[in-house]
């Protein structure tokens, strides 16, 4: 029989159940914030500079965390120490995510579309990573793939795509056999 009592005790789990839910996202959006954050404290020698940055991210990227794991790589390569390379690193994060998602077409004569190249392999299991500048050249890659069955010592493959900010210029597959 239908009554009030009856109703509430099967309702009140599965509303409890989801209540919980945002809790347990906050608390891994707060895991991952402090796992990425935690390199850049060693990183910078200043605290207050650490809390500027620390702020700024959170406030910039919110629950983006592949924004915020393109921002601490950047961070470390570019060796960035004052406020102002953090504003400009969070816009070029911003930037570089926003052109991904509506990558500009390129002309044949001048490479690949490095969001295109990056991606062509997707259907045979090679993703690569996001394409970024790394030091002196733009580069996106690919982790190892084992290949084969030959047990102790594996074969491998990996995908690299090299250009400037607008273009893939060199593919480069890599086997190790």
């Amino acid at each position: 029989t239908f009554s009030w009592a009856n109703l509430t005790e099967l309702l009140t789990p599965v509303l409890l159940s989801f209540s919980f839910m945002p809790f347990i996202y906050m608390l891994y959006l707060y895991q991952a914030y402090e796992t990425k954050l935690l390199g850049l404290k060693i990183y910078f020698d200043d605290e207050a500079l650490f809390n500027y940055a620390k702020k700024l991210a959170i406030c910039f990227f919110r629950t983006d965390l592949d924004a915020l794991n393109r921002w601490v790589r950047n961070i470390h390569i570019n060796e960035i120490k004052t406020k102002e390379g953090i504003k400009a690193s969070l816009k070029d994060v911003k930037l570089r995510k926003k052109i991904e998602s509506n990558p500009p077409e390129v002309d044949n004569k001048y490479g690949w579309s490095p969001f295109l190249a990056k991606d062509f392999l997707v259907g045979k299991g090679v993703d690569t990573n996001d394409y970024h500048f790394s030091f002196d050249t733009w580069i996106s890659c690919s982790h190892m793939i084992e290949i084969g069955n030959d047990g102790l010592f594996r074969d491998s493959v990996a995908y690299y795509l090299y250009g400037d900010e607008y273009a893939a210029k060199k593919l480069k597959l890599r086997a190790n056999i």
